[in-house]
């Protein structure tokens, strides 16, 4: 996974928290009239990122059809070197593209998770934001 969808991923979960915890604050400015900047502050970022997020699971979704299709290839590869498994420079290519194809799985699981990360934090703040 990139670390610039790293820090996406966290953002994306911290400023979907902070909306959450919103209408407690609110609760608040009776007594502390001085937050509603803030209140204001955390809501127009919650709208900044919502096309962040979308561009993101975009991104994620071409990439992971990408990753899938390539590991389709690899499949075919792998098959067509266990029918020629005759020598040790075979079994060697073998080896060497099973462990391509464990990357590839576990890099498109990341990517799924990912995916899941943001579309839900993508709900949650236009949830949110529906129902003030």
């Amino acid at each position: 996974m990139l670390p610039e969808e790293k820090v996406m991923a966290f953002k994306t979960e911290k400023i979907t928290g902070c909306l959450l915890l919103l209408d407690n604050l609110r609760k608040l400015t009776v007594i502390a009239p001085t937050i509603n900047p803030y209140i204001e502050e955390i809501e127009e970022m919650g709208l900044q990122i919502l096309p962040e997020i979308g561009t993101h699971i975009d991104s994620l979704i071409l990439n992971i059809k990408s990753l899938k299709t390539e590991l389709c290839e690899l499949k075919k590869n792998i098959k067509a070197t266990m029918q020629i498994h005759d020598s040790i420079k075979y079994k060697e290519e073998y080896d060497k593209l099973i462990e391509q194809e464990k990357e590839l799985v576990e890099s498109i699981a990341r990517r799924e998770r990912f995916k899941i990360i943001f579309r839900t934090c993508k709900e949650r703040i236009q949830k949110y934001f529906i129902a003030t």
